[in-house]
């Protein structure tokens, strides 16, 4: 294994031209623009890239086409789906064979339920390791969106091999700190790291001991992330993140569907990408919330220029 999975990761978003297809113009631009930054990885495929709205060949394209466009400048890390086991590792497999670097696996449908037995999840993150031989992350997701992760699954994955990081987009600090039941995880130490993936309580995670973040917001200013992470300990990282806040608050703002569409909203009018459009059943945004956003965007960036 060659990736270290610590500092800041931004997932990458999947432009689509008007016919509904991939804008690999678009998508190059906005790939250089990524690794402009010092990110330690760059997500294909994930939620954010609309990677479950995506077939499997335009996945494995993506992949492809960006080890090819940054691979050289940065870790480009793949998105596993899979409807079962063996799906999920071949997937695994052709991302190894195509120059990834490391994993990010979804949590599959048959982790949902209670109780989970801990050997459901550690027999599926054994099959893809055996298929891909890549550092994988574990997605651990609230409840209301997809199956969590338990305290012993977790502390089983954390001693299976390959497994090196969780993403936590629960937003669940208290998981981690004061006693709390994941708080072994934060150990500097620690083989499972924690990687933040909240974007309104970031810097809270990061000082907790976060070992590093998945941020989506990171997506429209790379350099601006990668600063709050390196100042995470001192004063200045507070005014910072306060001005970052003002953006991820309105990404994150119900319906959180939309975060995909809001983002794409803000890089093209940055002029990373030609088009907002969304892959049905997705919708664009309406006008007066293409406008908050965008007025969000600005007043994040209010004491930068």
């Amino acid at each position: 294994m060659t990736w270290n999975p610590t500092g800041v990761i931004s997932g990458a978003i999947s432009p689509f031209d008007r016919e509904g297809g991939i804008d690999w113009e678009s998508f190059a631009k906005h790939l250089h623009h990524l690794a402009s930054a010092r990110f330690t990885g760059v997500l294909i495929n994930a939620s954010m890239a609309e990677g479950g709205h995506l077939t499997a060949a335009e996945r494995d394209e993506a992949l492809a086409f960006a080890v090819r466009e940054i691979g050289d400048r940065v870790p480009v890390l793949a998105t596993v789906y899979g409807s079962h086991t063996a799906e999920a590792a071949d997937e695994a497999r052709r991302a190894a064979e195509t120059g990834a670097r490391g994993l990010l696996v979804y949590p599959h449908p048959a982790f949902g339920g209670e109780p989970l037995d801990p050997e459901l999840p550690v027999a599926y993150f054994r099959e893809i390791w055996r298929a891909a031989a890549l550092p994988m992350i574990v997605f651990r997701t609230p409840a209301s969106l997809a199956p969590t992760l338990t305290l012993e699954a977790l502390q089983r994955l954390s001693e299976t091999e390959g497994v090196v990081a969780v993403k936590d987009s629960t937003g669940d600090l208290g998981f981690y700190t004061d006693g709390g039941p994941g708080s072994q995880f934060l150990a500097a130490d620690s083989p499972l790291r924690v990687l933040a993936d909240h974007d309104p309580v970031l810097l809270p995670f990061l000082r907790a001991g976060a070992h590093g973040a998945t941020v989506i917001s990171s997506v429209v200013d790379p350099a601006r992330y990668v600063d709050l992470f390196d100042r995470r300990h001192t004063p200045e990282a507070d005014a910072l993140f306060d001005r970052l806040v003002r953006f991820s608050r309105a990404v994150y703002a119900a319906p959180f569907r939309d975060f995909r569409a809001r983002l794409k909203e803000a890089l093209r009018h940055d002029g990373v990408i030609a088009t907002a459009d969304v892959r049905p059943p997705l919708l664009p945004l309406p006008a007066a919330e293409r406008d908050r956003v965008l007025a969000a965007l600005a007043a994040s960036r209010e004491q930068d220029d």
